[in-house]
């Protein structure tokens, strides 16, 4: 019998086989179609939220939640203005803030996966497979997101009012390239900003560890929505194209808007209103923006699916050209 592994006060025992061996999988994860292989992948790499971190581990005491680059306000005159001790306390609660914005994107990930999943032709080939796995993936970052949140001691900032609404038609979400490019904006976005957070030398070592875990299926899921992206542009005439093009761009432009909390700002003792001015007019949003949506942006020009001179004009618009 396989031999039982302890994480705090849980044990449980790894899946083994009839005869009481490890499970391995004998088949290459790189043979067949992408999502036969990113199915493959995604049951090597399986990991549990709750049990393959150490949620009980104190926080180090010294950890910057957030690298000074990514904090909205740096080098604004505001910034200028805050006390170390403000800083910190502002790093940790944008830290939340973004935290809770992943929460809701995967959130609406997952939404979407499932529509796919019940208006797909067949509900038990590979790729409804695949969907189930990514949508699992999606549960487990949420959840890894919702304890950091936790271990953080700072209250989740819930969804706006106006957010709210537009959350009620997120099924209604277009499917052709615009809505994929949404869906892959979100990812790749996701990724992008937690894969930077966390790796600089002073991120708190729960951070750390969630980036890793979650590094794998984020790239599963970003390959596949490419690969369909791509399909759905080549579908489609150029007319077609230039309407999903011009979407596609003014959500580029805009998505990363949402990282900035008015209620961040509250909560550190600095007035809203003010801060959310010199935040959006200062050099880290326009930075980070550009850096957050590096990776979907130099995919979907070389795709097509950004360029054009109205797609063009968009996107400087947005300060990220």
């Amino acid at each position: 019998m396989g031999t039982t592994k302890s994480y705090g006060d849980h044990e449980f025992r790894p899946a083994t086989t009839a005869s009481g061996g490890p499970v391995r999988h004998r088949r290459g994860i790189a043979d067949g179609a992408t999502a036969t292989r990113l199915l493959f992948a995604a049951s090597e790499q399986a990991y549990d939220p709750d049990l393959d971190i150490d949620w009980d581990a104190p926080v180090v005491p010294d950890a910057e939640w957030l690298p000074a680059q990514w904090i909205s306000l740096h080098g604004t005159w505001l910034w200028r203005w805050l006390g170390e001790e403000q800083r910190a306390e502002l790093a940790k609660r944008e830290l939340v803030a973004l935290l809770t914005a992943g929460i809701h994107a995967q959130s609406v990930v997952g939404m979407l996966d499932f529509r796919d999943l019940i208006e797909g032709d067949s509900p038990v080939d590979d790729r409804s497979r695949f969907l189930l796995s990514a949508i699992n993936d999606e549960a487990r970052r949420t959840t890894m997101f919702s304890r950091l949140v936790a271990k953080s001691g700072v209250a989740p900032y819930p969804l706006s009012p106006p957010l709210r609404v537009l959350a009620k038609f997120v099924l209604l979400t277009p499917t052709g390239p615009a809505g994929l490019a949404f869906r892959l904006l979100l990812e790749e976005m996701v990724a992008a900003v937690l894969r930077d957070v966390a790796g600089h030398p002073g991120a708190p070592p729960h951070l750390r560890q969630v980036s890793i875990l979650t590094a794998p299926g984020a790239a599963r899921h970003v390959e596949l929505t490419r690969e369909e992206l791509v399909a759905a542009v080549r579908a489609r005439g150029p007319a077609a194209n230039a309407l999903h093009r011009w979407l596609a761009a003014a959500i580029t432009a805009s998505l990363y808007a949402a990282a900035i909390e008015p209620r961040a700002y509250r909560d550190a003792g600095v007035s809203p209103g003010i801060a959310v001015v010199a935040a959006l007019t200062g050099p880290a949003y326009r930075r980070n923006a550009r850096r957050a949506t590096a990776s979907f942006r130099e995919f979907a020009t070389a795709q097509g699916i950004l360029r054009g001179p109205v797609a063009a004009t968009i996107l400087r618009l947005g300060g990220l050209r």
